[in-house]
C-alpha cells in the first residue's frame, strides 16, 4: 500500500478504501512499531497527493493516531509520524487542530534528533504560514521558542533543519508586532540570522530565508529597529553585502533591498547607510529602472527617499545617481494607486530638501548697512524711465 500510495491519482484513491483499517493499526496498542511507521509512510504518501485528499484524511480521523506516534520512544516512527503531519499541513488545510495536539510536546520534538528536529520545523512553518491560524500560533509561540533557541545556537546552512528552521522564524517574524517582542527576547536570534545571511554561509536557500526574517523584524516598530540593531549592530552591514555583490543571486537583493529600506526608517541607519557612499543609491536607482516587481520599486523609493533626507552627502549622492529623476519616471508606467502615492510623496520630500540645501548654500546677500540700503526691492523703487545707475 505504501508503493501504491506514490503511483497515479487513480492508484492513491484506491488506497483510500483501506485507510480505515490503517487508522485502526495506528490506534490499537500493536507492539511493532514498523508496522505502524508503514502506516504512517501510506498516510504521507497519500497526503502528498491533492488537497481532496488531505481533507478525506482528516475526515477519516488520522490526525489523533499519527500526533500520539510523537509521543512513542521509537525515533524512526517519530520521525515518519512527524513527516506525514507535515505532509497533512500543506495547502488548504487549517491548522487549528494541529496546533492544538502539538502544543503540549512542541519544545520536545525540536530537541530531538536533528532529522526529527528537521521533520518538526518543516510542519510547523507548513502551520505558521497559513492566515488563519494567528490566535493558535500565539498561544503555541512562548513553548515554541524553549526549542528553537538552542537549535538556533548550533545552526548551519548544511544542517538538516536549517531551512525549515529559518523559515518557521520567517513565518513568526511577520506576524502580529507582540511575536516580535517575543522573538526578539530570545538575544541569540538576530545574530544567530545575521550569521546565516553572511556571504560566509555557503547556503544560498537558508541566506534567502534569513534575509527575510530579518527583513520582517526591522519592519516592525520603531523599538523593534532599535532592537534589532542593538542587539546585533553587523545586520546593516550584512544586508548591504548581499545588495551590492553582483554576483549574489537576484532572490537574495531583492531580500536585502526590503531590509535596508525598513531599516531606514531609522533615521541613525539611514545616516550610517548614507555614509556608505555613492555605490548604495547608484544600485538602488539601477534596480528602480528595472521596474520588474511594484514592492520592489516602493522598497527602493523608500530607501533612496531615506538617504536623501538623512544628511547632505545622502542627498548629493542621491542625486548624482539620478534619483529624483528615477522616481519621477515611475509616474509615467502603469503602477498601482499606492506606488505612485509613495513616488509622488518621495519626490515632494526630496525637492523640498534640495530647496533647502539650496538655500544654505547660497552666497549672503548684502549687508543691511552697505550701499543703498535698498536691499533686493531697490529696484521696483525706480521708475522704468529712469536710466540704471552705472
Amino acid at each position: 500500500l505504501t508503493n501504491i500510495a506514490t503511483g497515479s491519482l487513480e492508484q492513491t484513491r484506491a488506497v483510500l478504501e483501506a485507510m480505515p483499517y490503517l487508522i485502526q493499526i495506528l490506534s490499537s496498542d500493536v507492539e511493532r512499531a514498523s508496522i505502524k511507521e508503514q502506516v504512517c509512510w501510506t498516510i504521507g504518501n497519500l497526503a502528498g497527493e491533492s488537497d481532496e485528499i488531505r481533507s478525506t484524511l482528516l475526515a477519516n480521523g488520522c490526525l489523533g493516531p499519527l500526533s500520539r506516534c510523537l509521543e512513542g520512544q521509537d525515533p524512526s516512527l517519530a520521525r515518519t509520524s512527524c513527516w506525514a503531519l507535515s505532509n497533512l499541513a500543506r495547502g488548504a488545510t487549517p491548522a487549528e487542530p494541529f496546533l492544538c495536539l502539538l502544543c503540549p510536546g512542541t519544545a520536545g520534538l525540536l530537541a530531538g534528533d536533528e532529522r526529527l528536529a528537521a521533520e518538526a520545523c518543516w510542519l510547523l512553518a507548513f502551520l505558521s504560514a497559513k492566515q488563519a491560524a494567528t490566535e493558535a500560533t500565539g498561544n503555541l509561540l512562548p513553548s515554541l521558542l524553549l526549542g528553537v533557541g538552542p537549535l538556533l545556537g548550533h545552526c548551519t546552512p548544511q544542517a538538516p533543519y536549517g531551512t525549515p528552521l529559518v523559515r518557521l522564524l520567517g513565518n513568526l517574524s511577520s506576524g502580529p508586532l507582540d511575536w516580535l517582542d517575543l522573538l526578539l527576547a530570545e538575544h541569540s536570534l538576530v545574530p544567530a540570522l545575521a550569521r546565516l545571511a553572511s556571504g560566509a554561509s555557503a547556503g544560498c536557500a537558508v541566506r534567502k530565508e534569513a534575509l527575510w526574517a530579518l527583513g520582517n523584524l526591522l519592519g516592525g516598530g520603531p523599538g523593534h529597529r532599535d532592537r534589532v540593531l542593538g542587539q546585533c549592530p553587523a545586520v546593516l552591514g550584512v544586508l548591504l553585502e548581499a545588495l551590492l555583490d553582483p554576483c549574489e543571486p537576484w532572490g537574495l537583493k531583492k531580500e536585502a533591498l526590503r531590509g535596508l529600506a525598513n531599516a531606514s526608517l531609522e533615521v541613525r541607519a539611514a545616516q550610517q547607510l548614507a555614509g556608505q557612499g555613492p555605490r548604495l543609491p547608484a544600485c538602488v536607482v539601477g534596480l528602480l529602472r528595472d521596474r520588474t516587481d511594484p514592492q520592489l520599486c516602493m522598497d527602493c523609493v523608500q530607501l533612496l527617499r531615506a538617504l536623501a533626507l538623512s544628511c547632505e552627502q545622502g542627498l548629493r549622492d542621491c542625486v548624482a545617481a539620478e534619483g529624483p529623476e528615477a522616481i519621477e519616471e515611475l509616474q509615467y508606467s502603469p503602477l498601482d494607486s499606492l506606488l505612485g502615492k509613495a513616488a509622488e510623496a518621495a519626490l515632494a520630500d526630496i525637492y523640498a530638501r534640495m530647496e533647502q540645501q539650496e538655500v544654505e548654500e547660497a552666497p549672503p546677500g548684502p549687508s543691511p548697512g552697505s550701499g543703498s540700503g535698498l536691499g533686493r526691492g531697490r529696484q521696483l523703487l525706480r521708475p522704468a524711465w529712469m536710466p540704471a545707475e552705472p
